[in-house]
């Protein structure tokens, strides 16, 4: 009987390209959520000009309008105020409705 070392046999070429495939996989995964947390930490277009700092604290984005005469609003802009412990509360529960699978119409703020 002839004794072959893991490397030696045809088989563990195919493990081999298994492993491989498996790490390519972990890979491609790892990236797409880095994409992620990078794209949920950039600044939306109406801040691009501020530098990231995380430092800084939450934030939360609020519309600007112009009241116009007769009571009409016409957007005009958005500037970022501090997000409070009720704003964090909000957005975890409209997470946890989100991956319940529950639409933005059906989620009522806790």
């Amino acid at each position: 009987m002839k004794l072959m070392k893991s490397f030696d046999s045809l088989a563990s070429s195919s493990v081999t390209a298994d492993r491989r495939q498996v790490a390519l996989d972990r890979i491609a995964a790892s990236d797409a959520a880095v994409q992620e947390i990078v794209a949920r930490s950039v600044p939306p277009r109406q801040m691009s000009a501020a530098a990231l700092a995380p430092a800084r604290g939450a934030k939360r984005l609020v519309d600007e309008y112009l009241l116009l005469p007769g009571g009409t609003r016409r957007y005009v802009g958005a500037h970022w105020i501090d997000a409070d412990i009720l704003d964090k509360m909000c957005r975890d529960a409209f997470g946890r409705h989100e991956k319940a699978g529950g639409l933005v119409d059906d989620f009522t703020a806790p």
